[in-house]
């Protein structure tokens, strides 16, 4: 066990159901054993009322941390209340499904977070609205620090105002229905904007506040596509970000069969715009970037 690769350890430990055992015992085999211990990974079966503990034990030294939550189960009330407490962590990771149990726990803590990545699970047909005030208050406590943020998740107007307090943000993803909150990120260098059946509820709202963005540091952009009742809209919120951000050195779509027409001739548009481009891809699969 001694040269055993770390994910094997870690999915070992994930077996684990009792608190005690991870706190009391495995930490204490060796110092290598002990680190992994410590690991979110490994405390996957435990209860909420150990995992609060880990969190507490932890608390001075977490620098990342990644929370998964399948199935019924929610993100519980308690486990937020602990990651609010680490101060020095700089990476978040939360992924859950059911409606998380929140009560501003997180309003205001994370001073540090430099990467959060949030996601609703697939599956859910109706986002909780609690996820939206999660995402608020952690994009509010973080917003002079956060340099990447990930969502998967539709955005409400007051999360979208929250989003366009980040403007040290450099890496984004977001629903392309919310890109009205890039207008003034100008520290932005790379985009992906999801377009998605469920995700992209682009109101002409959206698009006409993109009409004097300026995203001069951005470099990347990218487009993940799906048919939808709002394709239209969501197109013309890919052509105005274009125009907003005339220094894009590489452009990548990658679209549905069904839209091609559409998403190809919006793409046109866009070459039109983008002067610096030195590579293009667009594909229904995987991207294979090509010279321009």
């Amino acid at each position: 066990m001694e040269h055993a690769p770390t994910e094997i350890l870690l999915n070992i430990f994930r077996f684990i159901d009792d608190g005690r055992t991870l706190l009391d015992c495995v930490s204490l085999v060796c110092s290598r054993w002990n680190s992994l211990a410590k690991d979110p990974r490994a405390w996957a079966s435990v209860c909420a009322t150990v995992q609060c503990e880990l969190l507490k034990r932890n608390e001075k030294s977490l620098r990342a941390l990644s929370w998964s939550v399948r199935g019924h189960a929610a993100l519980h009330g308690n486990v937020l209340h602990s990651i609010s407490t680490l101060e020095q962590l700089e990476e978040l990771t939360l992924a859950a499904s059911s409606k998380p149990q929140y009560s501003q726990q997180l309003k205001g803590r994370l001073p540090s977070l430099r990467v959060l990545n949030y996601s609703v699970l697939q599956g859910v047909d109706r986002v909780p609205f609690n996820h939206r005030e999660i995402l608020q208050d952690l994009l509010e406590g973080a917003a002079e620090s956060l340099r990447r943020v990930d969502v998967n998740l539709p955005l409400y107007p007051s999360v979208v105002q929250s989003l366009s307090k980040c403007v040290k943000v450099t890496r984004l993803t977001i629903p392309i229905g919310s890109v009205s909150g890039i207008r003034r990120m100008t520290s932005l260098r790379e985009l992906t904007g999801v377009v998605h059946s469920q995700l992209d509820d682009v109101s002409t709202g959206n698009v006409e506040a993109l009409t004097d963005a300026a995203l001069p540091a951005l470099r990347l952009l990218k487009f993940e596509t799906s048919t939808g009742f709002y394709l239209t809209r969501c197109l013309a919120a890919m052509l105005a970000i274009a125009r907003a951000a005339p220094h894009v050195s590489t452009l990548k779509v990658q679209y549905d069969t069904s839209s091609r027409a559409s998403v190809e001739n919006t793409v046109v548009e866009m070459l039109g715009v983008l002067p610096d481009l030195t590579s293009v891809s667009v594909s229904t699969g995987g991207p294979a970037i090509v010279p321009r």
